[in-house]
């Protein structure tokens, strides 16, 4: 009352944004555990593909979807992967999920799953591994055996444990080389840690994944370039919307006419958006100069553009050079650049 205006005039707060994000691991590694956290901190939805599938039949008896469902059950038959997608797709339309987030627990777990989400604009924005080897599985389930009280106790039976992390390693392979190849999203935590230290852990990705998020979407909606790393954009999109240097760097051609080559750099953590366009840089500096003035760098600006394409270097793999042999090597092998510049 005594100083409105102070008040009144100070920047707006950020938008929130859901938190998105999976927690995987064999049994007994502690990942219901921390998905149950981060939805108690968070105030996230904690959903496991059972709990979706068993909200869709209890609360949507009557759709499309649960008849399906029934069908298959009634039979004796596993869910298809597909319906238990759809129901995760329903689970995902609460307003809690849109405005909070979600932290999915256990899933996916084949490559077909992690598909299958894609095909559906699911992504989590950090999928969290638990890593546990098969003798701390087996003790921590005997542990959980000997305790009283406890129903089902089959489950913590060495054979159904061994069995069931089997079939965990031989999934999660497939799914961890998708996440990594398409959105390098995938974070490997040592499941023998504390679970402080792997809550800890696990809170430190999600706060960085989230300032790059917030510092994309402010520095975008005011006009400026914007670091595009863990934004969980995929190699097809990268390729579809590279600006007119593509995989070479355009501050090393505008500083130094030099063609900084970043094909085979797959992590976008030194690339970066500008009027619509993707950019990769060679490292922190390069990027950090393009951040501060890319009109310098970009079309009309730069002052050097990019040699025709059948005038850029072309790199052979090993066994296109086994292939062109018996051709002599120019040089006999020797460096032509040390020989003229240097005498040796």
């Amino acid at each position: 009352m005594v100083n409105p205006l102070k008040y009144l005039r100070q920047s707006k707060p950020t938008p929130s944004l859901p938190v998105k994000m999976a927690v995987l691991g064999p049994p007994k590694s502690g990942k219901t555990a921390v998905a149950k956290m981060f939805a108690q901190k968070y105030g996230l939805v904690q959903l496991s593909i059972g709990s979706v599938m068993r909200m869709v039949l209890n609360t949507q008896e009557h759709t499309d979807l649960a008849v399906q469902m029934k069908k298959h059950l009634s039979q004796g038959l596993v869910v298809p992967d597909e319906l238990a997608i759809q129901c995760l797709e329903v689970a995902l339309m609460s307003s809690v999920c849109s405005t909070q987030g979600y932290v999915l627990d256990g899933f996916p777990m084949t490559l077909k799953q992690a598909e299958l989400m894609s095909s559906r604009s699911i992504i989590p924005m950090i999928v969290a591994e638990l890593e546990l080897d098969t003798v701390e599985v087996l003790k921590r389930g005997l542990e959980d055996k000997i305790k009283s009280n406890k129903p089902h106790l089959m489950h913590d039976s060495s054979e159904i444990l061994h069995i069931r992390n089997s079939c965990y390693k031989q999934g999660v392979e497939l799914v961890k080389k998708h996440f990594q190849k398409q959105y390098q999203n995938w974070i490997l935590l040592d499941g023998l840690k504390s679970k402080w230290w792997i809550w800890n852990s696990s809170i430190k990705e999600v706060s960085i994944s989230m300032r790059y998020i917030h510092s994309y979407l402010d520095r975008v909606r005011s006009g400026q370039s914007a670091c595009i790393n863990r934004l969980c954009i995929t190699p097809k999109e990268l390729h579809h919307r590279l600006g007119e240097f593509g995989h070479y760097c355009p501050v090393c051609l505008a500083l130094h006419h030099h063609l900084g080559d970043c094909s085979e750099i797959s992590v976008l953590i030194n690339s970066a958006e500008y009027r619509g366009q993707y950019y990769k840089m060679c490292g922190e500096n390069h990027l950090k100069r393009f951040l501060s003035t890319p009109d310098q760098f970009v079309t009309p600006g730069c002052p050097n553009t990019l040699p025709e394409p059948h005038l850029l270097p072309r790199k052979l793999t090993e066994i296109q050079v086994k292939n062109r042999f018996p051709q002599q090597v120019e040089m006999k092998g020797f460096c032509p650049v040390t020989y003229l510049d240097g005498k040796q």
